[in-house]
């Protein structure tokens, strides 16, 4: 079922006797997940295809499942409210609740913007306030005791919005490649700002409506652009972008995402979403068989709504999930299934490949929804959302196909008329994750959508302990074989923006770039991927830290 290495790597996922020994075998494992996720005859598709590694669900189902905690949500993204302790999500209420999501396997995604900056007067006290990344560090310090139950290193996204007084303080955080360990960290970049930048103007950093200084916008994005040149520590997110896939506008808006990127969270609410992951690699241009996967994704992240037992101290997870029943149906392989095709991974036939698949799976995925609606009864807030049948302004993408890869057509026009007929049984159905579980089970040579890395290469991870330990990889060259650092940056974010067309969620993607890369052409790609759509923006220039998780022995000797 699995090879000898990912069978090793998957060991950490069983369950263990007291003294440490296996309580059951990988098989087993595979048995009491989809057990805990379907039944009657589901529960034979389901198993059948998470043992011929065509889909699985996201990581915490192994954690969670028939273990004391049952938590199975990888995504989590909470608010953070300018109150030290009295209020519900108050700084340290989120920090108790971050822990206890950490502790059951989940990543948290957290919004900063919220507090006041460094400081401010404190009218009850008199006193002057800390600051978001003064309490940022101290969650850092906090974090680094919880290792997610012992099984893996915590999760964690920081995201600042750039208009906050404390923006510069927040974007010089990662400078030193090993300081906010626990984290990644996001700015939150608007349009006005980007417009400022172009323009040489000012730009206003504002907290609660009061203007604290004003500064100019060129300074303030080669601050931020410095940032990821060095060593790629700070990413950036396009406030606009994420807001305009928001399906469910009047529960609040969507401010920032889960640690990869791939979930936005409401606003005034914690949100929280499981994953499942489509094996590409093993379609080859069979597309009922992906139709059928999408099928059976969809039920099983659906079921595993009602399967996942939260958290009980921390009930908003629960209901804002079962409130919006968000599902992210993801991918991976993508760049094993282009080899097959024999198309280069960049090229302008395997963007336009991506689009027409990522299309297919969001329609099939859509489709499943309306049976599921029909079924089950649509998403409790349907009423708050675009898809509501009184104010019904869900307008999809539509993909060319320009590359006949035999993929059967859609009919958007009669999908749309079920889903105002009947609703839809979830807000949001489509992302790409990073897949590094799923991938590392499966045995795609590509993680996710993105290209394989080198066909000799080190993986750098943490074990259980968290220690680091060294794995070397070695990958078949194929006459479409296509390195990440033989892909030009702007070939990476193409390729990214076209998978976004068709994901009603976002995408995780690093862009890989070389050691010449300079600031301005970072500033420029910063640009180009908020016109081109994208949500947000991670990158990494070979060879700017000392410790890298994936080191290219090719690179090495040119």
């Amino acid at each position: 079922m699995l090879s000898p290495s990912a069978a090793k790597v998957f060991e950490r996922y069983l369950i263990r006797n007291e003294d440490g020994s296996f309580a059951e075998t990988i098989e087993e494992s595979f048995e009491r997940v989809a057990g805990g996720i379907a039944k009657g005859d589901f529960y034979y598709t389901l198993l059948g295809a998470m043992k011929r590694l065509e889909f699985l669900p996201n990581r915490p189902c192994w954690f969670g499942i028939g273990r004391p905690t049952g938590f199975t949500s990888a995504c989590t993204v909470v608010y953070i409210e300018d109150d030290l302790g009295r209020e519900p999500g108050s700084i340290l209420d989120t920090l108790r609740r971050v822990g206890l999501i950490q502790q059951a396997g989940g990543g948290v995604g957290q919004y900063w913007g919220n507090l006041r900056p460094k400081g401010a007067r404190i009218s009850r006290t008199g006193g002057k306030s800390t600051g978001p990344v003064g309490f940022l560090k101290a969650y850092n310090e906090f974090l680094r005791t919880i290792q997610q139950g012992g099984m893996l290193q915590g999760a964690n996204n920081a995201a600042m919005p750039i208009w906050h007084p404390d923006i510069e303080e927040f974007a010089e955080l990662k400078l030193d490649e090993y300081g906010l360990d626990q984290y990644n960290t996001n700015v939150i970049l608007t349009d006005a700002f980007l417009d400022a930048v172009m323009d040489g103007s000012g730009f206003d950093l504002v907290h609660d409506d009061k203007v604290y200084k004003t500064v100019p916008a060129g300074r303030l994005f080669d601050k931020i652009t410095y940032a990821m040149w060095l060593n790629g520590g700070l990413g950036v997110q396009f406030h606009e972008n994420i807001e305009a896939g928001n399906t469910t506008p009047g529960l609040g808006k969507l401010m920032t995402t889960n640690p990869c990127g791939e979930v936005p969270g409401l606003s005034g609410h914690i949100t929280c979403c499981n994953l499942g992951y489509i094996n590409l690699s093993i379609i080859n241009g069979n597309w009922r068989k992906l139709a059928s996967l999408v099928r059976t994704g969809v039920q099983a992240l659906d079921n595993l709504i009602e399967a996942n037992q939260y958290i009980p101290a921390v009930p908003e997870l629960e209901r804002t999930a079962k409130l919006t029943r968000r599902i992210g149906l993801t991918t991976t392989g993508w760049a094993d299934m282009l080899i097959q095709m024999s198309i280069r991974y960049g090229s302008p036939e395997a963007v336009n490949v991506v689009e027409q698949v990522q299309e297919f799976i969001l329609y099939g995925a859509m489709a499943e929804g309306v049976a599921l609606a029909e079924e089950r009864g649509a998403f409790p807030a349907i009423g708050n959302s675009i898809f509501a049948p009184d104010n019904f302004s869900f307008v999809p993408n539509r993909a060319e196909r320009k590359v006949d890869i035999g993929l059967p057509s859609v009919s958007w026009e009669r999908l749309l008329k079920l889903i105002r007929k009947h609703g839809l049984r979830n807000c949001g159905y489509t992302c790409v994750a990073p897949a590094s579980f799923a991938s590392s089970t499966m045995g795609t040579r590509g993680y996710g959508i993105e290209p394989v890395f080198s066909d000799k290469y080190v993986r750098n991870r943490r074990d259980e302990n968290n220690e680091w330990w060294s794995q070397e990889i070695a990958c078949d060259v194929e006459p479409a074989f296509v390195s990440a650092y033989d892909v030009t940056p702007k070939q990476h974010l193409e390729m990214v923006a076209a998978a976004q067309k068709f994901c009603t969620e976002g995408i995780s993607k690093t862009v890989n770039l070389p050691p010449e890369t300079t600031q301005d052409e970072i500033g420029d790609l910063i640009f180009m991927a908020r016109d081109l759509g994208l949500k947000g923006l991670a990158m990494y220039r070979r060879d700017s830290r000392e410790l890298e998780v994936l080191e290219c022995q090719r690179c090495k000797i040119r």
